[in-house]
């Protein structure tokens, strides 16, 4: 999996955490302790780990610090926060929005470290795509794609949901303004795919559970350890299109006859269907509508046509910018190479020839990097499909660059390996495709 920093001094903190660890994991993380800003520091830049774990009320450590050390080179510090802190010092709402800016995935107070720590780092070592800079089940154009596969568990949604969410929002793909909105409304259509879908337990029998004092995690729980329903799953996907992000959710219930409730929807009637969690999806999305079957929820959201910014690496900043419009040529097929491109903001379609083979944005963090380091012409052509704005790198300034920020070198080659390992995994798909999966 790769290694994981605790910035933590806290002894405390730290023999629970050993604790847990030599007790609960098996070898899928490589831990290490960070109790100085020096040492979290040489670990980022020569780790670039997935994932970090911060006790943000730590007061033998500068924290503030830490993290404005990390701010200032964002882009390349593209990791996972678990967030831990002390609810006499600071409450959840005022840490989140102090680092709004920051991954975090996850806030946990000291209380909750015993019981509630495991579990995500064991989901996330399953989905590490997510907290990785780009999604390996990427496209070859480009259009960022991945999936989960829920068990029949309530208390893991709340997770599930902030893991895509944040990532999403980190790529550019959703609003920040409107995460902690969308947060909630997959975590209700979650549920009803369980109780409603999976478990197939009705408004009825939940109200009754409930007033016999049972929760709905254990209804579920019960429901589960039916032969009927104890193998089924939840498969929470997205994929974007265009200028389009699409969110499905399908359980493998029974469903139900959605026509009647789809009409209702697409013409903001009042629901027939109960449940706040359809009324507040369909609020929140540009658009929600089922499948004919009625076990799969298909939520859209239009992506504005001007992305955010990037902010400029700390390195390149000196750098020739180079704004562009649509249409405009960045890199031609068959010219020599002699620089490589920082996305800050934009999207590019690549072509060789005259098709089309692959896209770009920001969360692609480089074009032309390929050619550019191995003395080689370009390949494809690259398009600018929106207004954008570029920093034109060239091999004297990268080279300089290089030997005041060495890590810089580590990052851009691990990006390569990754591409390279996506591309492989892509290759041999779809040699298992052409072989009717006989390879």
């Amino acid at each position: 999996m790769g290694k994981i920093g605790i910035i933590n001094k806290d002894k405390d903190v730290k023999a629970l955490f050993e604790k847990l660890i030599e007790e609960n994991m098996t070898g899928g993380y490589d831990f290490s302790y960070l109790r100085s800003e020096e040492e979290a520091v040489i670990f980022l830049n020569n780790e670039l780990p997935h994932l970090i774990i911060v006790n943000f009320t730590d007061l033998q450590l500068d924290i503030s610090g830490i993290m404005e050390r990390i701010a200032g080179d964002h882009w390349l510090y593209d990791f996972g926060i678990i967030a831990l802190y002390h609810r006499d010092e600071i409450t959840e709402e005022e840490l989140e929005e102090e680092y709004a800016d920051y991954n975090i995935i996850l806030a946990l107070p000291y209380e909750r470290i015993d019981s509630d720590l495991i579990p995500p780092l064991k989901l996330i070592e399953k989905n590490c795509q997510l907290v990785l800079q780009k999604p390996l089940s990427s496209t070859l154009t480009g259009d960022s794609a991945g999936s989960f596969i829920i068990g029949n568990n309530l208390k893991n949604l709340p997770l599930y949901s902030r893991i895509l969410v944040q990532s999403l929002v980190k790529d550019g793909l959703l609003e920040r303004e409107r995460s902690a909105q969308v947060e909630s409304a997959l975590i209700e259509l979650l549920t009803n795919a369980i109780e409603h879908g999976n478990c197939r337990i009705s408004f009825e029998e939940r109200e009754k559970a409930r007033e016999r004092g049972m929760s709905a995690g254990e209804l579920v729980e019960i429901k589960s350890r039916n032969d009927l329903y104890c193998t089924r799953k939840v498969t929470l996907s997205w994929e974007r299109r265009e200028n389009q992000l699409i969110i499905k959710i399908t359980d493998e219930g029974d469903g139900f006859d959605a026509a009647k409730l789809n009409l209702e929807l697409a013409n903001d009637q009042p629901l027939s269907v109960a449940g706040g969690g359809i009324a507040m999806a369909n609020m929140i999305a540009d658009d929600l509508f089922f499948n004919d079957k009625g076990n799969c929820a298909t939520l859209v959201f239009n992506l504005a046509v001007e992305e955010e910014e990037r902010p400029i690496p700390e390195g390149f900043q000196n750098e020739e910018i180079i704004v562009v419009n649509p249409g405009d040529v960045v890199i031609e097929e068959g010219t020599v190479s002699d620089s490589l491109y920082y996305i800050s903001r934009g999207t590019f379609s690549v072509y060789a020839g005259n098709k089309k083979v692959a896209r770009l944005d920001g969360s692609d963090v480089f074009m032309g990097e390929m050619a550019f380091l191995m003395n080689n012409t370009r390949s494809a052509s690259v398009v600018a499909d929106v207004p954008g704005r570029l920093v034109k790198i060239t091999r004297e300034a990268f080279l300089n660059v290089l030997r005041d920020y060495p890590h810089y070198g580590i990052y851009l080659s691990r990006m390569l390996a990754q591409r390279l390992d996506r591309a492989n995994k892509l290759n041999f798909q779809l040699k298992q495709e052409m072989a009717g999966g006989d390879l």
